[in-house]
Formats: structure tokens, sequence, C-alpha cells
């Protein structure tokens, strides 16, 4: 073989060489990128995964907190209504009826018990009273207590109850609630009538 063969020769196998190590070094790029590729979409999977493990962790806490038949976070006792029916009853509430008598008490036999937005509505024979973390357990009676009934009860524009009523026959009696008061008095002319005031 002559120089110049050997020469281009030579030349070729340098040629091939430096297009395998190419071709190899773009092999190896192109292989990392698939592996970071794949550990994104694996990273990603994780933390989508993560996050849906959180959710359904928060979205059991609040069933949880649900069932739990806790409005406005009262802590619930079982109580038993006129007809036999087991109720969950505010502990505030219980041991205001408990400290009234109970059943032969002022406020007579328990009805009934209704529950709306953190609110409570315990319904006896003869009055009301309600809880929330707010206002506590505070009772209701007589007409103020059927005006605020009819006024909606739970939903009612007034809101609860924040004090018991106060007043007598002579300058008749006021109650105050969260968002107004209710007064039951005479209007001079011998007849009671109620005054609704909003605020």
């Amino acid at each position: 073989m002559s120089i110049r063969n050997t020469r281009l020769h030579t030349t070729r196998r340098a040629a091939v060489a430096v297009a395998a190590g190419a071709a190899l070094t773009l092999g190896v790029a192109a292989c990392s990128e698939t592996k970071e590729a794949a550990n994104d979409a694996t990273s990603a999977a994780g933390s989508a995964g993560n996050e849906a493990t959180s959710a359904a962790g928060s979205a059991t806490s609040e069933m949880n907190s649900s069932e739990s038949g806790m409005p406005g976070g009262a802590e619930m006792v079982e109580a038993k209504t006129a007809d036999g029916q087991s109720v969950q009853l505010p502990k505030d509430i219980d041991a205001a009826w408990e400290n009234a008598g109970r059943g032969s008490g002022e406020f007579g036999a328990l009805k009934s018990v209704d529950d709306k937005d953190g609110k409570t509505l315990a319904t006896f024979d003869k009055g009301w009273m309600t809880y929330s973390k707010e206002t506590g357990a505070v009772p209701l009676i007589g007409k103020i207590g059927e005006t605020w009934a009819k006024e909606g009860g739970l939903g009612s524009e007034l809101g609860l109850p924040t004090a018991p009523e106060e007043g007598n026959a002579m300058s008749g009696w006021t109650q105050m609630f969260q968002h107004g008061k209710v007064t039951w008095a005479n209007g001079g002319n011998g007849e009671y009538s109620a005054n609704i005031q909003k605020m």
C-alpha cells in the first residue's frame, strides 16, 4: 500500500471514530434527557399522589367532624325526646335543662333538636333554648320566644338571643339578639304586643 493510500485509510478511520464518538455522545445525552424526563414524571406523579392523599385526608377529617354532630364546635351529649327518640344535644343546653328541672321543670320535656350553620335550637314543651359558639346556651320563653320563632327561628335576621329576657308586667319584657331586640309590652291600651327592632 502506498503512503497516500495509507494516509487516506487512516483519515477515514479517524472520521469514522469521530462520527461514532459523536453518536455515542448524542446517545448518552438523549438517554440522560430521557432519564431526567422520567424522573420529572415520577416526581410529578409522586407529588400529585401526595396532594391527592393530603386532600383525601382533609376531606375525611372534615367528614368525620361533620358526622360527629358537633355544631359550632359544641360538646354533645345524648338526650331523649318526649317520644323516646335519642338526639344529640349541646352539653351547655343539657346542663341548663338539668338546672331547670328537666321534664318536670319550667321548660318541660324535650320535643326536638334542630341544627343549622353551627347553631342549635332545642324545642321544649314550654319554651326553647338556643346554642352557638358565640352566644352559648340561652333560653327563650313566652311571647318573645314565639315572636322569634315566627321571624324564622334559626334563620331569623335577628340571629340568636344573647341573654335571657328581662323585665316585668309593668314595663314589659325585652330580650337582646345578635342583630336586634324584641320587646313584649303593654301598648298603653291594656293590650300587649311585640316590638321588633333590627340592628
